[in-house]
């Protein structure tokens, strides 16, 4: 199920090379739980390439909670969630 509406700004800790790896969304922290898949400037941010993109399992800290979420940084080097499934 698509939950969210999107794009929302979420704060991103992430490897060297990018892979993002934790997040703090809407207040909550989460982790992520598999190894990401790069989408590259797949995810899309009001019809336009939403630059650099990864698709990753993340879990909330607070009560185990599991979702799937698309990431991207855009132009100005934010990262945003683009889409959100549970």
């Amino acid at each position: 199920m698509r939950i969210a509406p999107a794009p929302v700004p979420v704060a991103v800790w992430a490897d060297p090379a990018g892979c993002p790896q934790r997040l703090v969304l809407d207040g909550e922290r989460w982790r992520v739980v598999d190894r990401p898949t790069a989408l590259g400037s797949a995810p899309r941010v009001d019809g336009r390439p939403a630059g650099d993109g990864w698709r990753a399992t993340i879990r909330r800290a607070s009560d185990g909670v599991t979702e799937v979420a698309d990431l991207a940084v855009d132009d100005a080097g934010r990262w945003l969630v683009i889409h959100r499934w549970r």
